[in-house]
């Protein structure tokens, strides 16, 4: 099942990662560049940011996870670096150990590791990661003391080599239940990387349970009130023209509401897709409290007739991000389709 998929693009800076991913650092060697992703909008940056204990890391739902654990990544070398590890993937536990990881190594190729980025050597790709080239890379992996499985893909070919079973991948006991990106291992030369798109899943029954091959997430956003409108906008009267940008603006334009069970919902610019397979829809708000109160927002989607909300989520009194995802559409309680995409309507509730 897809548990989380991120694009970047709804970031302007790198304190809206805030809420879906936790900043290893809040120096600028995390950040978000808005015009460097894949499709030419938002990336996470990661740069100088020293050993792999730092790096930005986000949950993974419904762990901990030992199987059928699914990620993927765009990820590109965003400068010319000297010969350095760069981390893709490290899982911890509950209490940050770390039970494995893939990386490049210095020569450009892809190495599966028991616990962390200098711990055993499980396996070395054939793959070539060249500098300046964006590649999709996904891991599957079984975390087990003696019957370990790993398999990496690489633009959605088989790195050969890091096909491997009846290994030792648990670094650490109890799960994985968080994922740290990273970048270099030793912070000695200025170098950056890119990181785009990214996803998870697992082993339960639904839409995604495997690789899914070189995919991309792209954002819509509000196009026009619907009769569900309650929050006060700051300004004028139309509370779709607060939420409308691309990019969050902060404290520019928001609309606000005092009132526990307030809802506002939205058409959205319709994305137009066709001839692809949706394998996703998450509605994501970025929303604060001006004083530390404790209050919480959900979600909002609509889909057809039915409505469903995200879990709620607790606020504090600087701007974060928050997320829910729907695998299925809940109207049809099964997979999406683009013009259903196109019809949902998305907003948010004060709790």
């Amino acid at each position: 099942m897809l548990r989380f998929f991120c694009s970047f693009d709804g970031f302007k800076i790198r304190e809206h990662l805030d809420g879906r991913f936790t900043r290893g650092s809040t120096s600028t060697a995390i950040d978000i560049i808005t015009t460097a992703g894949r499709n030419g909008k938002g990336a996470l940056y990661l740069g100088e940011i020293g050993p792999d204990v730092n790096g930005v890391s986000f949950e993974l739902p419904s762990g901990p996870h030992t199987s059928g654990i699914v990620l993927g990544i765009a990820y590109k070398r965003y400068s010319s670096p000297p010969a350095r590890l760069t981390g893709i993937f490290t899982l911890k536990n509950s209490g940050g150990s770390k039970i494995f990881t893939l990386l490049k190594n210095a020569g450009g190729y892809l190495e599966a590791r028991k616990g962390s980025s200098i711990g055993t050597l499980l396996g070395t790709g054939v793959i070539n990661i060249d500098n300046g080239t964006w590649y999709f890379i996904e891991l599957k992996l079984t975390i087990h003391a003696s019957t370990g499985t790993v398999e990496v893909h690489v633009d959605g070919a088989e790195d050969t080599p890091l096909t491997l079973t009846g290994q030792n991948t648990e670094g650490a006991t109890g799960g994985a239940t968080q994922c740290t990106l990273h970048g270099i291992h030793s912070a000695y030369e200025v170098v950056g990387f890119l990181f785009d798109d990214l996803y998870f899943a697992d082993a339960v029954a639904g839409i995604v349970t495997d690789f899914v091959g070189n995919c991309q997430s792209t954002v819509t956003v509000p196009a026009a009130e619907t009769a569900q409108i309650e929050f006060t906008p700051l300004s004028g009267t139309d509370n779709s023209d607060m939420v409308d940008e691309a990019l969050p603006n902060d404290d520019v334009d928001y609309n606000q509401s005092t009132t526990s069970g307030h809802k506002d919902r939205f058409t959205v610019v319709p994305l137009g897709l066709s001839g692809v397979e949706v394998l996703g829809v998450s509605v994501t708000s970025i929303a604060k409290e001006p004083s530390a109160g404790g209050s919480q927002i959900k979600n909002v989607l609509k889909s057809g007739t039915t409505e469903e909300s995200g879990d709620a989520k607790t606020l504090n009194t600087d701007y974060k991000s928050q997320t829910h995802l729907w695998e299925v559409d809940p109207d049809t309680l099964v997979q999406w389709v683009p013009a259903d995409v196109d019809g949902v309507e998305i907003g948010y509730e004060l709790v």
